[in-house]
């Protein structure tokens, strides 16, 4: 279940995108939400595993649908601050990570599965207002937020070609992109299981995992004071510094390690809108395509490394060697970005 939730929320993008990108799917950006709330809330409603499988993949399809739309129009908005835009954008999302667990287990445990249902009420409020936003732009996106719509690619074959084109940076770009996430999204898992043994209760193992939610979400956040010229420089620095806070989470007791992973997380979390933004502007005409890229299959790629590789070492007693190989993980993504070519920031005529 687990699987198939990672592949239609995250593989399921790039599909979406290439759609998005020769056709105009403004729409997206609220159907998608209305079809994952409505899923999401009647999880425990389904009387079979073929439902259950059913409503989790309908729902990912839907907040598959929202990503590629949202952050091309986001970005477009501060078309020569792409990676503020993607700050603000991506802060959304650490935050319903960060609260989302918080707010289904209580209903959960204060009432029962079943009433996750009334989330749809205040779900589909904010699908209102959301609509009525989109229909009063402001004045900064009058003239840049309809900028895609000209730039629509016309064929399948013009997506091919494209990415063709770009193949080399593209597959760096996915690689260096797969590695931060293997190492973001691998620290709560394996934090669970080097939790567990030692017999904290749920509320006091919560606390390091919601340190890592917490510490990507800040670093994201910071992304916006940074200027255009320093992304470069933060974008492979960072990650390294990120290693030794990943490697010595295991060592770190009491209140150092929600300090450690928090600050791990920071490291890691400030490098992920630059990567969104580098790869619309790597592919300015498939920015759906790019964003889809960044955001659903690097996502999707690190998220079923994860699980393989952390079974694999706790068979053998290693739990502790998974934060060491999340370092690793870190640094070769930090390495990597060398590699990658120079791009002129939109609205500047230089690097």
């Amino acid at each position: 279940m687990v699987a198939l939730w990672s592949i239609a929320t995250s593989f399921g993008q790039f599909g979406i995108a290439c759609v998005a990108d020769r056709f105009s799917c403004r729409w997206m950006t609220w159907a998608g939400p209305a079809v994952a709330v409505a899923c999401m809330s009647c999880l425990g409603w389904a009387t079979s595993t073929w439902t259950l499988a059913g409503l989790l993949c309908f729902a990912g399809l839907g907040v598959a649908a929202f990503h590629p739309e949202a952050a091309a129009n986001a970005g477009n908005c501060l078309p020569e601050r792409r990676s503020q835009a993607m700050a603000v954008f991506a802060l959304g999302g650490y935050l319903g990570q960060f609260f989302g667990p918080i707010y289904s287990g209580w209903i959960t445990e204060q009432y029962h599965l079943q009433s996750l249902v009334w989330s749809m009420a205040p779900g589909f409020a904010w699908l209102v207002f959301l609509c009525v936003m989109l229909h009063t732009r402001t004045p900064i996106c009058q003239g840049t937020i309809t900028q895609p719509n000209t730039s629509r690619l016309e064929t399948r074959v013009s997506t091919v070609r494209l990415l063709t084109e770009t193949r080399g940076p593209v597959s760096l770009l996915i690689l260096i992109g797969t590695l931060r996430v293997v190492a973001a999204s691998g620290v709560p898992l394996s934090l669970a299981f080097l939790l567990d043994p030692k017999g904290q209760n749920p509320t006091q193992a919560s606390f390091p995992i919601s340190a890592m939610y917490f510490g990507i979400g800040a670093g994201g956040a910071s992304t916006f004071f940074l200027k255009p010229m320093q992304e470069r420089r933060i974008m492979w620095s960072l990650p390294i510094c990120a290693a030794p806070f990943l490697t010595l989470i295991p060592f770190a007791r009491d209140y150092w390690m929600p300090l450690t992973v928090g600050l791990s997380g920071f490291c890691l979390g400030v490098t992920l809108p630059i990567l969104i933004s580098y790869g619309q502007r790597l592919i300015p005409k498939g920015q759906r395509v790019a964003s889809s890229l960044t955001m659903g299959v690097t996502w999707g790629a690190g998220g079923l490394l994860v699980p393989l590789v952390v079974h694999f070492l706790k068979d053998r007693n290693l739990e502790t060697m998974a934060f060491v190989l999340y370092g690793i993980c870190a640094v070769l993504s930090g390495l990597l970005c060398h590699g990658l070519p120079k791009l002129v920031h939109d609205g500047t005529t230089g690097d």
